[in-house]
Order: C-alpha cells, then structure tokens, then sequence
C-alpha cells in the first residue's frame, strides 16, 4: 500500500538532511505506529505521503500510484482516499462541527442523507454530538481534535494518517479514538499513526517503525 525507497528529504537551507535513505514498506490493510521523539521526521513523512511536503530523492508509491508523477491538479483526487488528521486540526473556523464532518463527503458528491446519517454516526461516536452547531474556535483542544478524526473517518478512506492524534486528549477519550481507528483498520484501511507515547503502543500492540534523526532505526 505504502513503499519507500531511499527517500531523502532536505529544507531549504537546512544542513542536516530532515529524512535521510528512508527504505519502508507497508502493506495494505497493516497497522503500524510510527514512532520517535519530537523533530524524529514523523510530521515531514505524513506530509510528503499526503504530498505536501516535496522531496529531494528517492521513488514512493502510494495506493500503486508514484507520487513524483501525480500532476498538481490531481493531487485532490489523490487524497480523497486518504484520512488525515493533523496535529493543528486545520478544522474549518467559518464552519460548524456538523458542517466540518460533512464537508469531505460534499466534496466527493455522496447524497445529502447518506451525509447526515454518517456525520450524525461520527459524531456520536466521538462524544460530540451536543455540539454540533458550535463552531472550531468554541471548542477546546480536545474537542476539536476528536473532530478532527471525524473528519478523517467521514469518507471511510483506504489510508489513514494520524499524526500525534492523542496529544490532547485525556486517556479515557485516548481509547475510544483508538476504537475508532482500530474500527477503521477491521474495516481495510491501511493507518499509519504517529507518536511518542510509549504507554499507547504498549496498551494496543501493532507493528511499530521507529525513527530518530530522521534515520530509519526499525521497521
């Protein structure tokens, strides 16, 4: 599902390579923890997955499609099929709960009932149901993170990629949104989740992919 061939990632300006003849195969259907302590790389590897990020060498396959060939123009059709949830939410502010959960199955054109129906199921499931007419800026970190994996569970997406999505969240609610990802995994998408919480890994075993100074240290 994800391939990974000597990948290099170097910002502008930077001395020490971000990502350094990163090799990683992972399969479809797998669930694997992508680990390491803050500035490991996690963040710059979502983000070159979810093709944000560029790159200055190396070959990634996602879903069989090369990423240095998808044109510019595709690069939403791309990521329809990807769940993201992101550490800064990115959660629309103009828009309410109800409508931020919506918003990614307007885009791919599902009918307006099959919306309801899912967002109205998401949004129960993260507990936040009651504010669905409250808007991002009202809501506290917490909440608009367990939005932000609603979010990336409305289009039932082949990947899933979390970066750090337990960060602010206390244990009881930490667990429940691993349901919800564990629920997403039983039902074939490939997750990738990145953090270093050790406690987690621990409590749900998966494979885990260890990285430090933006080297590959296990697969």
């Amino acid at each position: 599902m994800i391939k990974i061939f000597h990948l290099e990632k170097v910002y502008e300006g930077g001395n020490v390579p971000s990502l350094t003849d990163i090799n990683l195969h992972i399969k479809k259907g797998e669930f694997c923890y992508l680990c390491g302590p803050s500035g490991a790389g996690k963040t710059t590897l979502m983000k070159i997955l979810l093709k944000m990020e560029s790159y200055n060498r190396g070959q990634i396959l996602v879903d069989g499609r090369n990423l240095a060939k998808i044109r510019e123009s595709k690069i939403p059709y791309f990521r329809r099929n990807i769940g993201v949830v992101f550490q800064d939410f990115k959660l629309l502010k103009n828009k309410t709960v109800f409508e931020n959960v919506a918003y990614p199955q307007e885009i791919i054109g599902k009918p307006r009932n099959e919306i309801k129906k899912k967002t109205w199921e998401l949004l129960k499931h993260v507990g936040l149901a009651h504010r669905k007419e409250s808007t991002p800026l009202r809501l506290s970190g917490g909440e608009q993170q367990r939005i932000a994996v609603a979010r990336a569970l409305a289009n039932d997406p082949i990947i899933l990629l979390a970066d750090e999505p337990m960060g602010n969240l206390d244990p009881e609610i930490s667990m429940e949104i691993m349901g919800l990802f564990e629920k997403a995994n039983q039902n074939g998408a490939t997750v990738l989740l990145a953090t270093h919480d050790v406690s987690l890994t621990q409590k749900i075993v998966h494979r885990k992919i260890l990285l430090n100074k933006g080297k590959l240290v296990t697969s």
